[in-house]
């Protein structure tokens, strides 16, 4: 907040010296449009305007937001005027123009000001990282070039046409919308997911990389093992992708014979089929793809406990190819703003009237009802199951909200596999990317793939991530080929 305040101070006294009429209106507006995405980006993702917020910054985050909801969209243009007439009011207050009538306190207050939004995390620093991003974007650079950016030898990556790969186990991926280690932590949240952390081994110290506070980037640090850093609007870029060189989970299970199969509600969203297809993914979850009745339940896709119903078909349809098989899915109902409870669980899962903690105990209800629908087919013996969540649960405010703690935060895997089957101890800490490693070890699929992971030496340092992401976004631009210059113009 001491930023937006910084903000608004250096705003104030900017418009004050504007005489020309004109020119004031319309410095007024866009300054005002600025501050106003400053403030969602506060609310949104609890820092100045920076990468994540960016990457949002397309046409179908806005329809979503004025469809799905319409009040905190009425309240955003309420939100603008106040702070148009905000600024006029207080630019035309006689102490404010008189204070800005010394040149030299005005340059030297404005040049404080700016230096204060300048600082590690403030909004000229963020402002500029995602320029830096944007600008490494455009460097075209081989991928020889790009990997040795990481200190990785181009060599030592395997790629497509390098890759071997023998049959494990068959494999089950639960990806968890907007869950969080506290969220178990709590200990009267997810009874079912709690029951589990008992008799599975739990690794409570998952973090988060560096890009991934969305679905979609999520997604792509446990299919490929890198962050998904582009320098470019990311969470539209995928609809646009055409090929990629980058080595991923699904071309690996390809080589070794798995069927691959992903449901997940509004599939289309941020071009995630068309990622998941170039992977080799057979991808449903669309109200179209439904064999039964299927209520329509908004912009996020059907009710988790449709996706799962389907889920069993698939894994039906799945067990009698007498192939390997991948079988993942991802939740919706938990996703924030905007939880969802489906009426006809009340009886299963006893509603508490906080619509967050009951999307959660109906979420983990209905996943537990799938596990145990594998459990009593006898599947468990050739099946390694993967539980984890896409990403923390977004906003403070809502985590607060729920009674969930702020301290240490950070995801999870459960597994069903034994913890002498994985790579990581359960005590350590370690990052979302390096689950593809995981996944392959702990199901047997022996396999000469690596990721970038395994082969960067700086990956695992602290704040390498962040400090690093130039790097990455010129590896993954290396890596894709888009149509339209990467759909950056959505």
């Amino acid at each position: 907040m001491f930023q937006l305040l910084v903000l608004f101070i250096f705003c104030i006294l900017a418009m004050s010296k504007i005489r020309p009429r004109g020119f004031r209106y319309a410095v007024r507006i866009g300054l005002a449009v600025f501050c106003l995405s400053e403030i969602i980006s506060q609310v949104m993702t609890e820092e100045p305007i920076g990468y994540q917020f960016y990457n949002h910054l397309q046409f179908e985050t806005f329809r979503i937001a004025i469809t799905s909801f319409p009040l905190l969209s009425l309240l955003g243009l309420a939100a603008f005027i106040a702070v148009v007439w905000l600024f006029t009011r207080l630019a035309r207050l006689e102490p404010v123009r008189h204070y800005s009538q010394s040149k030299r306190r005005f340059a030297a207050t404005m040049i404080i000001l700016a230096f204060l939004m300048a600082l590690p995390g403030g909004i000229i620093n963020n402002l500029y990282r995602v320029i830096d991003g944007r600008m490494a974007a455009e460097e075209r650079l081989t991928i020889d070039e790009a990997f040795a950016g990481l200190d990785i030898k181009a060599g030592d990556y395997v790629f497509r046409d390098g890759l071997t790969a023998e049959p494990g186990l068959n494999i089950v991926i639960i990806s968890l919308e907007s869950f969080e280690r506290s969220i178990l932590d709590r200990g009267d949240l997810a009874p079912g997911l709690m029951e589990l952390t008992r008799r599975w081994t739990y690794l409570p110290h998952m973090k988060p990389s560096g890009a991934a506070a969305t679905t979609i980037a999520s997604l792509y640090s446990w299919q490929t093992g890198l962050p998904q850093y582009f320098g470019t609007r990311a969470n539209s870029l995928f609809a646009k992708a055409d090929s990629t060189s980058l080595v991923g989970l699904g071309d690996v299970l390809g080589q070794a014979g798995y069927e691959r199969c992903y449901i997940l509600g509004e599939p289309d969203f941020a071009g995630t089929r068309q990622f998941l297809t170039l992977y080799g993914y057979q991808v449903f979850g669309a109200y179209e793809d439904f064999p039964f009745p299927v209520e329509r339940a908004g912009s996020f896709g059907p009710y988790d406990a449709d996706v799962l119903a389907l889920a069993k078909l698939k894994y039906e349809e799945l067990s009698i190819t007498g192939k390997p098989f991948l079988l993942a899915v991802s939740t919706v109902d938990t996703h924030l703003p905007g939880s969802r409870f489906r009426p006809d669980l009340a009886e299963a899962v006893r509603p508490t009237g906080e619509a967050a903690v009951d999307a959660v105990n109906a979420s983990s209800h209905v996943v537990c009802d799938f596990l145990k629908f594998i459990e009593d087919r006898g599947d468990m013996e050739c099946t390694v199951v993967f539980i984890m969540p896409d990403h923390l649960v977004p906003q403070a405010a809502n985590a607060k909200r729920m009674g969930l703690s702020l301290e240490d935060r950070s995801l999870f895997l459960l597994t069903s596999a034994a913890p002498e089957k994985l790579p990581v101890k359960p005590e350590k800490p370690f990052y979302q990317y390096q689950l593809p490693g995981i996944i392959l070890t702990a199901a047997g699929v022996e396999t000469n793939a690596v990721f970038p992971a395994d082969l960067s030496p700086h990956i695992f340092d602290d704040g390498y991530l962040e400090a690093g992401m130039k790097q990455f976004v010129k590896l993954n631009q290396a890596l894709w080929v888009f149509k339209d210059n990467g759909g950056d113009d959505d």
